[in-house]
């Protein structure tokens, strides 16, 4: 599937080129507001806090998850994709703590839980550009992903990514510019309780570590640039 440029005005342009039905799109569109509107029923009712209403307004978050990435998918827009990593942080409290130069880069943060390690680390290669800080989780609904597949505490990959087609964009005057970024980046984008980060990477790999949370730094820190770059 092409990708979107950057000005979203060009979208139903893009639809076209690609022939993408218009029927497709709006047959995702009403199955989004179909289950947002399950959701308000579900919010409405007095059952919701037993443990069949927890499950059932679980499950339709779910599905409208689902329903805004093919909304997204069939209009050519961007959306996340929640990435299972064997490894979560923890919600309440995770202190993610990042380090890198421009091209490699790691995340240090508290596990949600010590059966197998105090801290986990996420190391990206290939690193192009990172983001840190910004939108906490009560703002999360102000990002551009927001109502396009993107979860609160979760870790995702960008489909389609605006960033990347930017980066792209930007390097193209490069003497040596060579396309296809979309091909070879990954845009991720990991949830904190307080941050955001956002790295745009060839790719990334996970570990825990049994030790403190100021140890753990120190040692991927020397683990980190003590090795060449990418």
């Amino acid at each position: 599937m092409p990708h979107l440029p950057n000005d979203r005005r060009r979208c139903g342009a893009w639809v076209r080129l690609a022939g993408v039905d218009d029927d497709v799109i709006a047959a995702a569109r009403s199955w989004l507001e179909e289950c947002r509107h399950k959701r308000e029923e579900l919010g409405a009712e007095a059952g919701r806090w037993t443990d069949v209403g927890r499950k059932a307004f679980d499950a339709i978050e779910l599905e409208i998850l689902d329903a805004e990435r093919k909304l997204a998918r069939v209009s050519g827009q961007q959306y996340a994709v929640v990435l299972d990593l064997d490894i979560v942080w923890d919600a309440g409290a995770p202190m993610p703590f990042v380090v890198g130069d421009g091209g490699r880069a790691a995340v240090v943060f508290y596990l949600q839980t010590v059966d197998s390690g105090w801290v986990g680390v996420i190391e990206f290669d290939g690193v192009y550009e990172i983001r840190f800080g910004g939108l906490n989780d009560e703002a999360i609904e102000g990002h551009p992903l927001a109502g396009n597949g993107l979860v609160a505490y979760a870790a995702h990959e960008v489909i389609n990514s605006q960033w990347i087609a930017e980066a792209e964009r930007r390097n193209s005057v490069h003497p040596r510019h060579v396309g296809g970024w979309h091909t070879r980046m990954k845009h991720y984008v990991l949830c904190f309780h307080d941050e955001t980060l956002e790295c745009l990477a060839s790719g990334l790999r996970t570990r825990r570590m049994n030790c403190g949370y100021r140890d753990a730094i120190h040692a991927v820190t020397t683990s980190l640039f003590g090795r060449p770059s990418r």
